[in-house]
């Protein structure tokens, strides 16, 4: 039913990314129109793993985006890479010996080889996760404002190595420009990026979305361009019993209205701007993980 919904639906009037496409959508027979072929036409992106990625994978998602823009799109579809920074560093976080370099060579040659595999089509985003290390976990004393630093440049040089790589690339960090992040606020991004993770509080999720656009504090600090990060099916769990809130993902049913208003809502305040979404409608803990996303993207236009 995956490849009907999408092959119903218009073009989104923004760049869509989201977290990595599963495996299975890349094993469509490639003489017909395809879930990627027409994911990449809605959505003007395929989205890859950066850390394992392959050429075949790449070559895959770049000829889906090939095809689509054989149709002069206004908006051109492209490719986006995720990487997760250090997620499996066993250093400390001020560390900057042999391992270290060896994670940045990597990183490094990666983008090289995705550079090659993916020719003539465009690399527009890169997606950056930062799960290792937190701001504020309590282990921080005295050495608080080094510790920053070193923070800082550790993800600065995985901001520079894709701008060398892509020059014109825009780079997001999740989390960057909200409190309670893994981020010290000082690092490189091209933007502020925004969670709308709380899809069931309606009213919150669009005072969100309005407030953040017309926030003259955060576009004097960030500029400009925001990536919102979209969940649809899913919502932040507040409480489980009577323990404190939980900041972690649940399964949740809701209207997908309020999807629809959201999708408004963005393309209304921000219409050019990145949506990222997590989860993708693919990800199989979803119930209704298509419904919620027609319903964004009709509310948006598409």
């Amino acid at each position: 039913m995956t490849p009907d919904i999408l092959a119903a639906m218009g073009p989104l009037p923004f760049p869509c990314y989201s977290w990595p496409l599963p495996g299975e959508v890349f094993t469509d027979p490639p003489r017909s129109p395809s879930t990627l072929w027409n994911w990449a036409r809605v959505t003007h992106s395929v989205s890859l793993k950066g850390e394992p990625c392959t050429e075949h994978r790449v070559h895959l998602a770049a000829e889906a985006c090939r095809q689509v823009n054989r149709f002069n799109p206004d908006i051109r579809a492209t490719i986006a890479l995720n990487f997760s920074p250090y997620q499996h560093a066993t250093y400390e976080r001020t560390y900057t010996g042999w391992d270290w370099i060896q994670d940045i060579l990597f990183y490094q040659a990666r983008l090289r080889d995705i550079r090659q595999w993916a020719g003539d089509v465009a690399v527009s985003a890169v997606l950056l996760d930062h799960e290792r290390w937190k701001v504020g976990d309590g282990s921080l004393t005295t050495g608080d404002v080094a510790w920053k630093v070193a923070l800082d440049y550790k993800y600065n040089v995985f901001y520079w190595i894709a701008k060398h790589a892509f020059p014109d690339v825009s780079v997001y960090l999740y989390g960057r420009g909200e409190s309670g992040q893994r981020l010290t606020g000082n690092e490189l991004g091209d933007g502020t990026s925004t969670r709308l993770y709380r899809p069931d509080d309606l009213e919150k999720m669009l005072g969100h979305i309005r407030g953040h656009r017309n926030s003259t504090s955060r576009l004097e600090a960030y500029g400009p361009d925001i990536g919102w990060y979209l969940a649809g099916g899913w919502s932040r769990n507040r409480f489980i019993g009577d323990a404190k809130p939980e900041d972690r993902m649940l399964p949740i049913d809701y209207p997908v209205d309020n999807d629809r208003q959201i999708g408004a809502a963005i393309a209304e305040n921000a219409p050019h701007e990145p949506v990222i979404l997590y989860p993708s409608p693919f990800d199989p803990r979803l119930t209704d993980g298509w419904g919620h996303f027609a319903a964004f993207a009709e509310g948006a236009g598409s």
